[in-house]
């Protein structure tokens, strides 16, 4: 990514009251429990659904159920560990994290939809652009600097709220089985896997699987 790509202020973007009421505040929304958890992610549930139609997530054959394992437990799991790493850190590596998702051999209708959802999770956390994390990616992408990503997205969602990386693992891994719960059969290792890259999440310094994005 060019280097003038790493400069982008903060968006200073004017917030109306409605707007800002709709989405909890997260100075003032400590993380308590599975419910609360829920209760703040509500507002990305809808774009879920626009999955539900994805031949992606009905995976045909060996290939098709180990495609989606891979995307899932070795790249987007860890995606999600490594931005709340980054924004923990404020290493600024964020936006490479953002370039190393191409790698993955995604299926052109999955990938396009992946971008398009997290544009919209973006725009449904609007209110919360003060946070520059926030208005920045959403900057960059606009400009064509960043492609966009869900897993980022809600990596940026469970930093802001100060939820636990494991739980927030567990819980992005469970939104898929909200959708389309047939993968816990077709993917037999379900719980084994994720099990993995929750004790992987433990060591800082194994980013897990082959996800390994260079810091900046």
């Amino acid at each position: 990514m060019a280097p003038s790509h790493h400069r982008h202020k903060a968006m200073n973007l004017r917030k109306s009251s409605q707007a800002r009421s709709s989405i909890p505040n997260s100075g003032k929304s400590p993380f308590g429990s599975k419910g609360e958890l829920l209760r703040l992610a509500s507002p990305l549930q809808s774009t879920w659904i626009e999955w539900t139609g994805a031949g992606f997530l009905h995976p045909a054959g060996t290939e098709g159920v180990g495609l989606f394992s891979r995307l899932l437990f070795q790249w987007e799991l860890p995606a999600i560990r490594k931005t709340m790493d980054c924004l923990r850190s404020g290493d600024g590596s964020v936006l490479e994290l953002d370039q190393s998702m191409t790698r993955f051999d995604w299926p052109e209708p999955a990938l396009e939809l992946n971008k398009s959802i997290a544009r919209k999770q973006l725009a449904i956390f609007y209110p919360l652009y003060d946070c520059r994390w926030w208005g920045r990616y959403s900057q960059v992408i606009d400009e064509g600097g960043a492609h966009g990503w869900q897993s980022i997205v809600y990596g940026m969602f469970y930093h802001t709220y100060s939820i636990p990386v494991t739980q927030a693992m567990s819980h992005y891994a469970s939104q898929y089985l909200m959708i389309a719960p047939h993968l816990s059969q077709v993917i037999p290792d379900w719980q084994e896997q994720l099990k993995q890259a929750l004790a992987a999440s433990l060591h800082p310094n194994n980013p897990g699987g082959s996800f390994q994005p260079k810091v900046l």
